[in-house]
């Protein structure tokens, strides 16, 4: 989903009008299985029960807070349940989150929507997940919560073209029947202006020892917007006339973000006339060698920062634009991504790819 997530969120930038989802060939979500499905060990049911709704107003809230997640100061809490996650730790107590303070309840479950945090590029949901069952508490069980995060009108009508965000939750140590859950978020919704809508839709339990998942369908809604300061910033960059020779084709340095998690180059290419291509002219037929030949090519790279050298941590897919919405026709992206450094106080920035230097500042 990390990748899936990178390919998207980076490709789009805030003026476009659909989201990344949509650009590299709309993700289908898995259509939900029968109530009972014993051949893959999954039980599903519907958690009973009218909803309530319950909405605290949302409020921006820096320096020290007093959460269901944490015990005193925000970003103590949050190490403490997510310490392999210091750079939203960092985030969190630099003062970019968004205390939301939204609940529903069915009967079963309670699920607070605590916060927003993250950057720009990576923004994470924070969630604590009351169950109310001590069948499903009593043992060592693992919480998987899975939901639509996007604006209303795209989830009323356009919501089975997109995939669930997922993410498992942290047992409290001190409460047996208390989660929490730090889920990514799309980085396209959360940065627009105007009202997000986070639907919870399934919460899943896995218990160790036991391949069977039992799955809840759930109707859990949060209306929200994201405060101004509750994400970190990112630096965005677009560059014109910097193309990259390849080994079958020409790539064009489009678009550098750098922000707290990583450093993500962007860059586009055509296809058709290639070579690679021998005459053909629907991408999904070529896809795989493109993405084949991109990964063998910038696989190599490195980014250059004051003279200390990064190798690349990941090398994505591509998606292509056949009808010339975004791009000429037949234009294609891929993205590569680079740890994160600090652009503000970087003097000397420099891409070294196919053995030429590349300045980005």
């Amino acid at each position: 989903m990390n990748k899936y997530k990178s390919a998207m969120d980076t490709i789009c930038d805030n003026e476009f009008a659909v989201t990344g989802a949509e650009m590299l060939g709309i993700a289908k979500s898995a259509s939900l299985q029968g109530e009972t499905d014993t051949v893959k060990g999954v039980h599903r049911g519907r958690a009973a029960g009218k909803v309530l709704w319950i909405a605290a107003a949302c409020m921006l809230v820096f320096g020290t807070t007093v959460s269901a997640m944490g015990y005193g100061p925000f970003g103590e809490g949050f190490r403490r349940f997510f310490g392999n996650d210091p750079v939203t730790a960092s985030i969190i107590e630099e003062g970019h989150y968004g205390q939301i303070g939204q609940s529903v309840t069915d009967g079963i479950f309670t699920v607070d929507f605590v916060s927003v945090t993250g950057d720009a590029m990576y923004p994470k949901l924070l969630f604590d997940v009351t169950v109310n069952d001590e069948a499903l508490t009593s043992t060592n069980s693992r919480l998987r919560l899975f939901a639509y995060v996007m604006d209303e009108d795209t989830y009323r009508d356009r919501r089975d073209q997109y995939v669930m965000w997922n993410a498992y939750g942290q047992k409290d140590p001190d409460v047996a029947s208390l989660y929490h859950v730090c889920m990514d978020g799309p980085g396209y919704f959360l940065t627009k202006d105007g009202e997000v809508l986070a639907s919870i839709e399934k919460i899943s339990f896995e218990f160790p020892g036991y391949e069977e998942i039992y799955e809840y369908d759930v109707d859990m809604e949060y209306r929200f917007s994201v405060p101004d300061s509750a994400l970190k910033e990112t630096y965005i960059q677009y560059y014109d006339n910097m193309t990259i020779p390849g080994f079958h084709t020409d790539y064009d340095l489009y678009r550098a973000e750098f922000g707290a998690y990583d450093s993500v180059l962007v860059v586009t290419y055509d296809y058709i006339g290639t070579e690679l291509a021998d005459g053909r002219t629907d991408f999904e037929e070529v896809r795989n060698l493109f993405d084949s030949s991109w990964q063998d090519f910038s696989g190599h790279f490195v980014l250059s920062v004051d003279g200390e050298e990064y190798a690349p941590l990941e090398s994505g897919w591509s998606w292509c634009d056949e009808e010339g919405t975004f791009f000429e026709p037949g234009r294609c992206s891929a993205w590569i991504r680079f740890p994160s450094i600090d652009h503000g106080s970087a003097e000397s920035i420099k891409l070294i790819a196919g053995g030429q230097e590349y300045v980005l500042k």
